[in-house]
């Protein structure tokens, strides 16, 4: 039995149904339908690849090219266990926070997807990748379409309109994908022939006429650009090139053609994708009513408001804290329970006092902040060689690169809108694929060395590398398990008697005890429990027990040090006294700008008659929140 070539084969096929089935699929059982569902397939397919891989390698086989590229792929995967390692809190850099999942499983699933493509893949497999990726956006482009007429077969209950979001769950996420495989859609049409021209064509028209019917700004960018590129690229063709240029030059304008009538079609009222950009960006003089637009603006001057002042709040935050841990950052997916930490008070009344920010909706960024400085050269080493290898490879093609041209246009207009977005496990796994793709077209100029075996008894590593491999599978799917459990415990909650609903709560943190969300609802089921359902020393010493363990996955948590400081005081405040005050300055801490906190610490001063105290955090409540009700009425009285 040749079982190289069955290994080989099986690593082909998975990466095949990542392509299909990270984009497409969902699962309306869950609580995070787009998100842990997602990210389950991607964790499985990735999982099952190295196993393969591992035993290939066994027998002496499926050595990775020796290639500068393949070696920065390598640094990237190293650098994320560092800064897995020294995270602010390495279960969650593990497998990401809850509905985004982008810890150090997800990024050495993409690591393990673009080095098996290369390792594995020909010219010909990277066709078909593509190909089918084309087809999965082409179908997400027409379920689009569909949700916007008001026809959605999964949703039915879903009205027509609006920004839609197909089978990605959020029209940011969508709209990335769709751009990207309207470019691959375009590189085939110049590249194919005969009747192929016309479907790819109307591949990249469809796909283009759904991309405006999610409305988003950030993605618009990237595929704006890039497709600037593509102009200015086949411009200094036909300078240069005159000959291979005339041949596409009828396909170009047509293309001109179709993006100029879409795009104006598309944009002609004010909650389009353009007129969402004159809300936020505009240079005007006069006063401007119910609108995120800055009041008497003197002449010529753009006034940034909505959300991208959010955002640029966010990166001003992240720029000035970078100092605090520069070289490998907070952690893999750690904003989320880092950020409130150290968010200035600009930031706090630009976004809102109770907001979180779980990504700061620019991916560099993001990577500054929770992977470091290393984190950060790593990433622009692989976009440079990237672009270093596109560059050689397109040079070599001799006007046969038109597809290879879709690649590149595809993988830069990700890079563009994600400097206003992050990825996801859809739109990302396609960026490394495509990543992969480049190292596919260049391996053929780089010497492959097949080493000697690296065992004897290859029966007994192979054994035992398939049985880690399934043990591997079985743990990775218990966060998709806890989830659905979490969905049953979310739809009885106000149906069954209160008792029930929390063993259905316990039920879920028995399958997944590691998850922030998971942990905070049966915290605030304990506490309610104790005014509720009696025996009240009970439920405190649960819901003290319960932070404690959210303290051990989320050390940051203001909410866990709150609970404990709760529960203390509820036990017996006067015995307690310490430990109350300790905790809730803990609290503090962690999230200086809470009001909740800062309420919660000043209600319970006030109780105690120390009013100078409870003075001093209503104070707080307000410098947070200007126009905090609850502060100012219990404040008033105290002055």
């Amino acid at each position: 039995m040749n079982i190289e070539k069955y290994l080989e084969k099986a690593i082909k096929i998975t990466l095949v149904l990542l392509v299909i089935l990270l984009p497409l699929y969902f699962d309306k059982s869950l609580v995070g339908i787009y998100d842990i569902s997602k990210a389950t397939v991607l964790w499985i397919g990735a999982v099952f690849i190295l196993g393969c891989w591992l035993s290939l390698l066994s027998i002496g086989k499926g050595f990775p090219p020796k290639t500068i590229f393949t070696l920065s792929l390598f640094v990237w995967a190293i650098v994320n266990i560092l800064a897995t390692i020294f995270s602010e809190s390495p279960i969650i850099s593990i497998f990401g926070f809850y509905k985004r999942y982008n810890g150090l499983l997800t990024h050495l699933s993409y690591t393990i997807i673009a080095l098996s493509l290369i390792t594995f893949g020909d010219r010909e497999f990277l066709k078909k990748i593509i190909k089918i990726a084309i087809a999965v956006g082409t179908i997400s482009a027409i379920y689009g379409i569909m949700q916007y007429s008001g026809t959605d077969y999964f949703f039915p209950e879903r009205p027509g309109g609006g920004r839609v979001i197909s089978f990605m769950g959020n029209p940011i996420f969508s709209s990335c994908y769709l751009i990207m495989a309207l470019f691959l859609a375009l590189g085939f049409c110049f590249y194919s022939e005969g009747l192929w021209v016309w479907i790819y064509g109307s591949a990249f028209s469809i796909t283009y006429i759904s991309f405006f019917m999610m409305q988003t700004r950030g993605t618009f960018i990237g595929f704006a650009v890039a497709y600037l590129v593509f102009i200015i690229g086949f411009l200094l063709l036909f300078l240069y090139r005159r000959k291979e240029a005339k041949i596409k030059v009828k396909r170009f304008y047509i293309g001109l053609i179709i993006i100029a009538l879409i795009t104006i079609s598309s944009n002609l009222s004010s909650e389009s994708t353009l007129g969402r950009f004159a809300k936020e960006f505009l240079f005007s003089k006069s006063k401007v009513k119910n609108e995120e637009i800055e009041t008497n603006l003197p002449e010529n001057k753009v006034e940034i408001k909505g959300s991208a002042k959010v955002r640029l709040c966010i990166w001003k935050d992240i720029a000035r804290n970078l100092s605090k841990k520069p070289l490998l950052g907070t952690g893999p997916d750690t904003m989320a329970i880092t950020y409130s930490k150290y968010r200035s008070l600009e930031t706090t009344r630009t976004v809102g006092a109770y907001a979180t920010a779980e990504s700061s909706h620019n991916e560099f960024l993001d990577i500054v902040a929770q992977k470091g400085i290393l984190g950060a050269l790593t990433y622009l080493w692989i976009l440079i060689a990237f672009l270093y290898l596109s560059i050689k490879v397109i040079s070599s093609e001799k006007g046969e690169g038109w597809w290879i041209v879709g690649i590149i246009l595809s993988w830069l207009s990700y890079i563009f809108q994600a400097q206003t977005a992050f990825g996801v496990h859809s739109t990302e796994s396609l960026f490394w694929v495509l990543t992969g793709g480049i190292g596919i077209l260049y391996k053929k100029q780089a010497k492959r060395e097949r080493p000697k075996r690296l065992v004897s008894n290859q029966k007994i590593l192979l054994a035992g590398i398939l049985l880690i491999t399934l043990i591997s599978l079985i743990l990775i799917i218990a966060p998709y398990r806890a989830d659905i459990a979490y969905r049953k415990a979310f739809d009885i909650k106000d149906k069954l008697p209160f008792p029930e609903v929390i063993l259905a709560y316990e039920r879920v943190i028995k399958i997944w005890p590691y998850d922030v969300q998971y942990l905070q609802e049966l915290n605030s089921l304990y506490l309610t429990a104790s005014q509720q359902e009696g025996d009240t020393k009970k439920w405190l010493l649960a819901a003290r027990d319960i932070a404690q363990k959210l303290l051990v996955v989320n050390p940051n948590s203001d909410i866990a040090y709150t609970v404990i400081a709760t529960s203390y005081y509820l036990e017996d405040r006067e015995k307690n006294m310490n430990e109350v005050i300790e905790n809730f300055k803990k609290a503090a801490e962690k999230n200086p700008y809470s009001v909740d906190v800062h309420y919660n610490f000043a209600q319970m001063y006030q109780r105690e008659g120390k009013n100078s105290e409870a003075i001093s955090e209503y104070e707080k409540c307000l410098l947070a929140d200007l126009v905090c009700d609850r502060a100012l009425k219990m404040l008033l009285p105290l002055y």
